[in-house]
C-alpha cells in the first residue's frame, strides 16, 4: 500500500517497516520502524516550529504507529520543533520547561500546528499543487518589488495581475481536494490570502 504524496523512501521504509499495511498481524517493532525511518530522513536547519493543540495530553510514540505510545505527553500549548512530517504523524522535540531536557518522539498530526511548513514536505507535489506555489512564488516575488518609475509600476501592476489574480480561490480550492492528504496540506498552510 502506497501513500498518495509520499516520497518513495518513506512509502518504502513504511512498508518494509510493515505499518503502512493496518491489516498486518503480529507485534509491532516500534524500534525498527524508528530506525528505518530515521536512516533516511532529511534533516531540516533550521527546524520549523509548531504547537501543541487540541485538549488532553498528546502522548509520544517511540515511531508513527498507534501502538508505539509512551508514557511521555504534552499539552496544548506547549512549543515544538519539528523533525519530519508523514501522514497523520508528526517527529517533534519538546524542550522541558522545568528541566529544559530534550523530550521527543512522535505525535498525532491532529495535535500539532506547524507555524511553517513548506520546507518539510519531502514528496513531489502533485501537479496542481506545484503550479500553485511556483504561481504564488512569482505573485510574491513582484509584490515585493519597488516601482521606482512608471514604467516599472505599469510592469510590475501587470506581473502581479497575471501572478496573483485568482490565487486565494485556488487555494482554498487545493486545500479541500487535498484535506485528507497530511503531506500537501502541510505544503500548502504556509500560504496565506493575499490582498487581490
Amino acid at each position: 500500500m502506497a501513500f498518495r504524496g509520499m516520497s518513495g523512501w518513506l512509502a518504502a521504509a513504511l512498508c518494509f517497516a510493515g505499518i503502512a499495511d493496518a491489516a498486518a498481524a503480529g507485534p509491532v517493532d516500534c524500534a525498527a520502524i524508528s530506525r528505518r525511518i530515521a536512516a533516511n530522513a532529511p534533516d531540516y536547519r533550521p527546524a520549523p516550529s509548531g504547537k501543541v493543540v487540541g485538549k488532553g495530553r498528546a502522548y509520544f510514540h517511540a515511531a508513527p504507529h498507534a501502538s508505539c505510545v509512551r508514557k511521555g505527553f504534552v499539552v496544548a500549548g506547549d512549543p515544538l520543533e519539528v523533525r519530519l512530517v508523514m501522514p497523520g504523524w508528526v517527529q517533534v522535540v519538546f524542550i522541558g520547561k522545568n528541566d529544559g531536557k530534550q523530550y521527543g518522539g512522535w505525535l498525532k498530526q491532529a495535535r500539532v500546528e506547524l507555524d511553517s511548513v513548506p520546507s518539510l514536505y519531502t514528496g513531489e507535489l502533485p501537479a496542481d499543487a506545484a503550479a500553485f506555489v511556483k504561481r504564488r512564488e512569482e505573485c510574491e516575488h513582484f509584490l515585493g518589488e519597488e516601482p521606482y518609475d512608471a514604467a516599472r509600476k505599469a510592469y510590475l501592476d501587470k506581473a502581479i495581475r497575471q501572478t496573483c489574480a485568482g490565487g486565494n480561490r485556488r487555494l482554498r480550492e487545493l486545500r479541500a481536494k487535498y484535506r485528507n492528504d497530511a503531506p500537501v496540506l502541510y505544503a500548502l498552510s504556509g500560504y496565506e490570502d493575499l490582498a487581490e
